[in-house]
This record gives C-alpha cells, sequence and structure tokens, in this order.
C-alpha cells in the first residue's frame, strides 16, 4: 500500500526521490502529505468512506473537494460580512455637520494616540501623514 501511495504522490509532484533519496525519508513525506491530504478533507467536513487505500487513492478528488467547500464558506462569509457593513453603513449615515465633525475629530484622537503608542515603543508609525500634517500646522501657526 505504501508503494501506492509514494507513486500517487510522485504522480502529484508532492514528494521528490532526489530530495529524499533514501526509503525511511521518502516514506516519511509520503505519510506526511497523506496525512496534510486527509486531514484538509476532514477539516471541511468531507467523510472519508472506504479502505485507507482508496482514500490515498482518491485524495485528488477529496482534496479539490475540500478546497471547493472552503472556498464556498470563504464566499458566503465574505458576503455575510459585507452586507453586515452595508447595514451598519446605512444606521449610521448622517448629513448633520456637527456629527461628522464629531466623528472626524474623534478619527484624528485615534490616529495621533496609535502613532503616539508607537512612538513610545519605537516602531513604525501607521499614519505617518498624521505626523507631517501636525508639524505643517504648528508651522503655520508660529
Amino acid at each position: 500500500m505504501m508503494e501506492a501511495v509514494i507513486d500517487n504522490l510522485k504522480k502529484r509532484k508532492k514528494i521528490n526521490r532526489r530530495k529524499n533519496p533514501d526509503s525511511a525519508s521518502l516514506l516519511a513525506q509520503a505519510i506526511t502529505e497523506t496525512i496534510k491530504g486527509l486531514s484538509e478533507s476532514s477539516r471541511v467536513g468531507v467523510r472519508i468512506v472506504g479502505t485507507s487505500q482508496d482514500a490515498v487513492m482518491n485524495q485528488d478528488a477529496m482534496i479539490d473537494t475540500a478546497r471547493a467547500r472552503t472556498r464556498a464558506l470563504a464566499l458566503e462569509q465574505a458576503a455575510a460580512t459585507k452586507a453586515l457593513f452595508s447595514q451598519w453603513a446605512t444606521e449610521d449615515a448622517t448629513d448633520d455637520p456637527e456629527e461628522l465633525q464629531r466623528r472626524t475629530q474623534e478619527h484624528l484622537e485615534l490616529q495621533h494616540a496609535m502613532n503616539e503608542n508607537r512612538k513610545a515603543t519605537g516602531e513604525r508609525l501607521p499614519f505617518p501623514e498624521l505626523e507631517v500634517r501636525t508639524s505643517a500646522e504648528l508651522e503655520n501657526a508660529a
């Protein structure tokens, strides 16, 4: 059975005899790749039916099915997230100039606080343009 696993994985170019010339390394790599394929399949709900040899021989199909289910799930989650953000944007929409000014000021304060935290820890500033703008405003005020 291990020969079938190794042959299948060689066809899929998942293992390379040149890199792992000895049988133990080759077998270990084959087992690792098989386990990866099977665990990816079971993670997304693909049920393995039959013997372990059937599972090994059909692992390409199982991996493709698992990837397709993962992609579909990711698309569903992205659509739900987009709908939620759209709902929030609709709920928070306003034309009130005072509210808009308050939100803008709150956002600038948040950016400034994040920059101050990064300066204190010596990390890269997330909003360097804010520092340039603040310096220019200070020069203009003087």
